[in-house]
């Protein structure tokens, strides 16, 4: 393996560093925070520039940042969490679907270069104090300015041609405007339509992801003759190997080709992972936090600690792998650690433990709030086995429907039950979608007290070929001859 060059370049994640400043290279971390004064200053030409691009599913959200100027290094330590999220790079933090219809905007504005002049061996030109034993590199220059990314989801009920167009008409006049950027009231209500937006910025600017994209719009030529809005954007680093003359310095490699297909290995292994875990976290975020009934709790709960237990042996992957790159990036070893990693049986089963995780709690998932939906409605939801608990093959749906009658019926009050299964649900969602609104006008006009019961066939679909409503009158007395002479209606 190479050493990398004397001097690297880094966007700015950690936007307090400073000229003087100490880099470690291998976490992609500032170390010490020092000023010194700059050698030179001057002003940025053509400062302003802007990026439309279009969502694809099929794009990690970490490959995006590649086109906001991340470079491979930087990219690698955001994915194995090296790197404290912020600005521009919390677009990893982004946690809802990305489709056809979603477009990421970004907008930067370079206001200023600061450069300290530096000569190799030249160590009278630092009066400092001791440097750290984990630092790399210097920054020695630094572009200034501020840099926005903002993911739109655009309307279905519009056009996205149209939008998108009003977009690039917008920025390139703000680009190449020098009097006060002034919007048009179509404009004005094209944007206040687009509500589902996520900003990301450094947070004199963007104190809220929600902020609409309107304020942006309006506040951005005064942030950008504010200097107290702008902030690094871009470090340039020299090795403090070529600074000092001393090899004694720590010095960062080139990765070698085995190395980077390795990452490569990790990289897909890891979002994989990261996929799943939103995904659940999406879910977890929507589930009612009191949950009315008992199987319902104790089933999430259950999915809860399994997704804690994996989520913690995921981060202590994370952290091995973390300390197996910065070893490689520090000395000259191949890549034995990163690959033994991902080959090793105890993490390789992470991948698998999720997406297996991911795809329970998606099945329970719309269960879950529909039986809270019932139960709102006042319709209480049984499932069959909790009724009749031994299953006999030859038993016919005429027998379980007698059952279920004399059990169900009610000397107090007159009771209907809906006989469903999730397949019936989804085989005929119309048909059921209306059985649901029926039984729902149903209990709104009722004039006498009426329970209502959602059967759930889903352990004995076999028995069930359709959806059925039965009703039972109220039992005026408990005699087996009057119940079985309680109404039963097939309904559609």
């Amino acid at each position: 393996m190479m050493l990398d060059s004397y001097s690297i370049e880094r966007k700015a994640i950690d936007i307090s560093g400073r000229l003087g400043s100490f880099y470690d290279a291998s976490y992609d971390k500032l170390t010490e925070k020092y000023i010194l004064n700059p050698s030179k200053v001057e002003k940025v030409e053509e400062s302003c520039s802007h990026k439309i691009l279009s969502g694809d599913q099929s794009i990690d959200l970490l490959d995006y940042l590649e086109d906001f100027g991340f470079n491979d290094d930087l990219r690698q330590s955001i994915l194995l969490g090296m790197v404290n999220l912020s600005g521009v790079s919390s677009l990893l933090n982004y946690n809802r679907p990305i489709d056809n219809n979603t477009r990421f905007l970004y907008y930067s504005y370079k206001s200023k270069i600061e450069e300290l002049f530096v000569t190799a061996g030249k160590t009278d030109q630092f009066n400092r104090p001791s440097i750290s034993p984990h630092a790399t590199h210097m920054i020695t220059k630094i572009l200034w300015g501020i840099e926005i990314l903002c993911i739109i989801q655009l309307p279905n009920n519009q056009s996205v041609k149209t939008i998108e167009n009003s977009l690039w008409s917008i920025f390139n006049r703000l680009q190449s405007s020098d009097s006060t950027f002034v919007l048009s009231d179509t404009e004005k209500h094209q944007l206040s339509a687009l509500v589902n937006i996520e900003m990301y910025g450094s947070q004199t600017c963007i104190k809220n992801s929600n902020t609409t994209l309107l304020t942006i719009l309006n506040k951005l030529q005064e942030w950008q003759k504010d200097e107290y809005f702008h902030h690094p954007l871009l470090y340039t680093m020299h090795s403090l190997r070529w600074l000092y003359d001393n090899g004694q310095y720590p010095g960062t490699y080139h990765l070698t080709d085995q190395t980077q297909s390795n990452m490569a290995r990790v990289k897909s292994f890891i979002f994989s992972i990261d996929k799943s875990i939103k995904y659940i976290n999406r879910l977890l975020e929507k589930i009612p936090k009191n949950i009315s009934y008992p199987e319902l709790n104790q089933q999430w709960k259950h999915y809860k600690e399994v997704f804690t237990i994996l989520t913690d042996k995921y981060d202590k992957y994370q952290k091995y792998l973390q300390q197996s790159l910065c070893k490689i990036r520090r000395t000259s070893c191949e890549s034995v650690e990163i690959n033994n990693t991902v080959s090793d049986s105890c993490y390789s089963s992470l991948k698998t433990d999720f997406k297996t995780l991911c795809e329970q709690i998606h099945e329970y998932f719309p269960k879950t709030i529909l039986i809270e939906q019932f139960i709102n409605n006042q319709i209480q939801y049984v499932k069959i086995s909790d009724i009749i608990s031994h299953r006999d093959a030859n038993m016919t749906i005429e027998d379980i429907n007698e059952i279920l009658k004399s059990f169900f019926v009610k000397t107090d009050s007159s009771v209907t039950l809906w006989y469903s299964s999730d397949q019936l649900k989804q085989i005929k969602p119309d048909k059921w979608e209306e059985f649901y609104q029926s039984l729902i006008l149903e209990k709104s006009q009722a004039t006498q007290e009426t329970s209502f019961f959602y059967i759930d066939f889903n352990q004995w679909i076999d028995k069930l070929e359709d959806l059925y409503i039965v009703r039972l009158p109220i039992e005026r007395t408990t005699t087996k001859s009057q119940r079985d002479h309680a109404e039963s209606k097939k309904s559609g």
